[in-house]
Order: C-alpha cells, then structure tokens, then sequence
C-alpha cells in the first residue's frame, strides 16, 4: 500500500478527486476516513492511520475468526482510530449475507454522515472460512454498489480492490463493472 500510494502521488493518504481538488480538507482541519472490508488484519488502514497520524480514523467489516483484525498486533498507529464491525448484531462480519452490507454502510453513516473518500474492498478473501476465494455475487453487488451511494465511499473517492483472479468470465465482467462506475 505504501509503494502504490507513494507511486500514485498519495492517492490513499492525500485523496484528489479527479480536477485535483483535495477530498479532505487541510489535514489539521478534518480526518481522513477510510472503509476496509473483508481485510482483516487491516493492513490497508493501518497503513492510512500510521501515515496520517491521529488525523484519520478507519472503520471496518471482516469475518471473525483466524482472519479477524488483529488490533492486537496494530502497532503504527493508535488502534482507538479504528473501529471493526462485524454485522447486523455484530455475528459474522460476512460481507456475502445482503443485511450485513447494509448494517455496515448504516453503521459507517452513523459515525460518518458523508461517508469515506476511500473505500477497500478485498473481495475474495477466504470468505465464509473455506480457505478458498469466493465468487461470490452479494459481495460482488457490495463493491458495484459502492459509486451509487448505497455504500459508504463519497462521489469521486476512490475505491480499492484485491482480487484473486481475473480470468474468469465473472471476475472479468465485475472488474468491467467496476471499470465503467469510477474514474
């Protein structure tokens, strides 16, 4: 994340939209909110959180278990600048099952009215803890729903995806998808 960010002039850490205006006003004014799902242990966040100091603040949604965040392990930034969420009735955290989507977008939301100029999304992930990648087409809606507004991620943030594959027909068309909704 780091190489990527530096690489991208600090798209992750210093977000622009696409005219170049900052998305966050000066650093000491806002927090830089970000959302990471299905990333546990949080490398993503921590990673905003450690560059930006206590000027950012990350939420996220994983599946609980051996791929849980690992706060315990956060050591490059105060894990208080992170908040997991684990669903509807905090359960699972499984980003497949359409009422955690929503708890998590609402919960975002909640805590964050305009939502987060930046959004990860490691689709795939050993999903539903069989070790293997899932295909899944509720996460797939989860990361398309992203530039509509049903998610989280603000009009011109940015949204970052790990996947797994893109040889496929379905990862191929969602990456098109996804190809065709941001800049």
């Amino acid at each position: 994340m780091a190489n990527m960010d530096f690489v991208f002039d600090h798209i992750f850490t210093n977000p622009r939209d696409s005219c170049g205006k900052p998305l966050v006003k000066d650093w000491e004014a806002e927090l830089l909110y970000c959302a990471d799902v299905c990333a546990g242990p949080v490398g993503f966040s921590e990673y905003v959180l450690w560059r930006k100091k206590w000027h950012a603040k990350g939420f996220g949604m994983a599946l609980q278990g051996p791929n849980d965040f690992k706060l315990e392990a956060f050591y490059s930034a105060s894990r208080e600048l992170f908040e997991p969420y684990y669903g509807e009735g905090g359960i699972d955290g499984d980003i497949t099952r359409p009422e955690n989507i929503t708890a998590f977008r609402n919960f975002v939301l909640d805590n964050r009215s305009q939502g987060c100029p930046l959004f990860d999304d490691q689709w795939g992930f050993l999903c539903g803890g069989t070790g293997e990648p899932t295909r899944d087409p509720q996460q797939a809606a989860a990361a398309l729903s992203v530039p509509h507004g049903t998610f989280c991620v603000w009009t011109g943030g940015h949204f970052i995806c790990k996947t797994f594959d893109l040889f496929t027909p379905f990862s191929m068309g969602l990456i098109y998808q996804l190809c065709c909704s941001f800049e």
